[in-house]
């Protein structure tokens, strides 16, 4: 059949084409199949903990992210099925089935877990990272969500009680706090709570200089090609982008297509390209004959 087919240009193609359809759709189907498997896990651990509510609050958004507090270890002398080795990490991180069947992680994946259950629980909810005066020093990691038009700051794991007390009995959000000017030489930048300045150095226990939404993780895949810059993320992103980038499976899809669509396009352009420059030279051959 091979042979037959290399007879026919034609046929050839098509029959190649046909492959790569093939192919695509394949590990397309299987990361699919993956998300929605991580879908039935968030939603059982929300059933089995009785915290998937009907109504969505940010005290209820609290429960959930108390029940992760208490079930996630976050000492990392104690981990027993992830390494403590961030430079090895992923760089989609880890699932959050994988992170489900650990109980074992710190802000960063948290943030991941809270978020997808918020998710999935209905929330229009996005991670935001927190600064520390060392500016590139990540501080924390909390979880935005949106509940009537108003915006909370949930906290995760890995932070002092008061902090999440102070963040439970406040409403703070990207509104509710401002960036002002410390005087020093170098003039950093911390925030501030507006109705009780003196609660982020008596409750915080650090000092922020700055946050950033980090759904679109623009730092990120720019420190992954060696460039040494942070981008800060002001604006809230949109609810598809704060669910695929919580969303490993999809992530995974949404890569593997474009890459696959370059690789296709590529291979097309070199093919069209050498058949071009074959014609080329086979015409000034034969006319210099």
């Amino acid at each position: 059949m091979y042979f037959k087919l290399m007879k026919n240009p034609l046929q050839s193609r098509k029959f190649f084409f046909f492959l790569i359809i093939i192919l695509f759709l394949t590990a397309n189907s299987i990361f699919v199949v993956l998300h929605f498997d991580e879908i039935y896990v968030v939603h059982k651990f929300l059933k089995n903990n009785s915290i998937l509510f009907g109504e969505q609050s940010k005290k209820n958004a609290f429960i959930i992210s108390d029940k992760i507090r208490s079930e996630f270890e976050v000492d990392t002398t104690k981990w027993k099925n992830r390494s403590t080795d961030y430079g090895k990490m992923p760089f989609f991180r880890f699932s959050v089935k994988k992170l489900l069947i650990a109980r074992e992680a710190l802000c960063g994946g948290g943030a991941r877990v809270l978020c997808r259950l918020l998710l999935e629980s209905g929330y229009d909810a996005t991670r935001v990272v927190l600064f520390t005066r060392n500016f590139g020093a990540l501080g924390h990691v909390v979880v935005s969500v949106v509940i009537k038009g108003k915006e909370y700051w949930i906290d995760t794991l890995n932070s002092p009680e008061d902090l999440n007390d102070l963040m439970k009995n406040n409403d703070i959000n990207a509104l509710t706090v401002k960036i002002i000017p410390y005087q020093q030489r170098y003039n950093p930048r911390y925030i501030n709570v507006k109705y009780s300045q003196d609660s982020l150095v008596n409750k915080f226990q650090h000092s922020y200089i700055a946050y950033s939404y980090e759904a679109l993780p623009f730092s990120k895949i720019l420190n992954l090609i060696g460039v040494d810059v942070y981008v800060l993320n002001l604006k809230r992103p949109p609810y598809i982008f704060s669910y695929f980038a919580e969303s490993v499976y999809l992530l995974y899809a949404l890569t593997f297509s474009l890459f696959f669509i370059l690789l296709v396009l590529g291979g097309y352009f070199i093919y069209f390209a050498v058949k071009a420059s074959l014609n080329f030279r086979r015409r000034y051959t034969i006319n210099n004959r």
